[in-house]
C-alpha cells in the first residue's frame, strides 16, 4: 500500500514503527493541546466561586494584594450562597487617578469599570468622594444606586464605612481617604434577561451590606 511517506508495514511493530517515525511532532502537538485544555478546565472546576463580588473604585491606584486583603474581611461578613463550604468575597479593583497613575493601569481599570457598569454583574460598590461624584456623572445624577435604611450618607445612597471594624482592618496604613463608601446597585429598570434572579442576587447585596453596616460578622 503505497503512501505519502512510503509503504506502510504490515505487522504491528512495523506500523507502529512507521508512525512514529512520520507523525510523531504531530502527536506530540496534539497531546500537548490536549493536556492544557485539561488542565485549564480542571482549574476552572475546582477554583473556588466568590459568594459576592465587589467594585472598588477609589482615586487612586491600589497596591499589590490590597484587593485581595478587602476580600478577606468582607468575606467576614458573607454568607456561604453557593454551599462549597467557603465563604469568598472578589473585590474587582477598578480604581486610578487620571492625573497620577500609570497610563495603562487607568486604561486597564476604566474599561474594566465600563464593562461592569454595562453588565450590571457586581451589585456592590465601594467608593470614595471623588469616584461617587463620577459614578453619578457617568450613570444620571445617582440613578445607579439604591437607597436603604442602613445607607443615610451621600443622599441616601451609600454607607461611610469610616469608624467601622472593616475600615479599621483594611487601613491600617491609613492608605485609604477617611470617607469611603460602600454601596448597592438598583436593579430596577435594568433590561436585563431574568430580572427575578437579579432582584433576588440585590436583596442578598442588600443584607450582606446591611451586616457591614451593623458590624455583624458572620458566625
Amino acid at each position: 500500500m503505497a503512501e505519502k511517506y512510503g509503504e506502510i508495514p504490515k505487522d504491528f511493530k512495523g506500523r507502529v514503527g512507521y508512525y512514529w517515525l512520520y507523525y510523531k511532532w504531530h502527536t506530540v502537538a496534539a497531546l500537548f493541546v490536549i493536556t492544557v485544555l485539561a488542565v485549564g478546565i480542571g482549574q476552572c472546576a475546582t477554583k473556588p466561586r466568590p459568594d459576592y463580588t465587589v467594585i472598588l473604585y477609589v482615586n487612586k491606584s491600589l497596591p499589590m494584594g490590597y484587593a485581595e486583603v478587602m476580600g478577606e474581611e468582607l468575606a467576614k461578613y458573607s454568607e456561604d450562597l453557593n454551599g462549597d463550604g467557603k465563604r469568598i468575597v472578589s473585590v474587582i479593583d477598578t480604581s486610578y487617578n487620571a492625573n497620577a497613575s500609570d497610563y495603562n493601569i487607568s486604561q486597564a481599570n476604566s474599561t474594566k469599570l465600563a464593562a461592569e457598569l454595562a453588565t450590571a454583574d457586581t451589585l456592590i460598590f465601594i467608593t470614595d468622594d471623588p469616584k461617587f461624584a463620577d459614578l453619578k456623572e457617568k450613570t444620571g445624577n445617582g440613578e445607579l444606586f439604591g437607597s436603604y435604611s442602613f445607607t443615610p450618607d451621600l443622599d441616601g445612597l451609600a454607607f461611610n464605612l469610616k469608624a467601622t471594624p472593616l475600615y479599621e482592618a483594611i487601613n491600617t496604613d491609613n492608605f485609604y481617604p477617611k470617607n469611603l463608601y460602600v454601596s448597592v446597585r438598583r436593579t430596577e429598570g435594568l433590561p436585563l434577561k431574568k430580572s427575578e434572579k437579579l432582584h433576588e442576587k440585590a436583596r442578598r447585596c442588600a443584607e450582606f451590606v446591611q451586616r457591614i453596616t451593623e458590624e455583624k460578622p458572620v458566625e
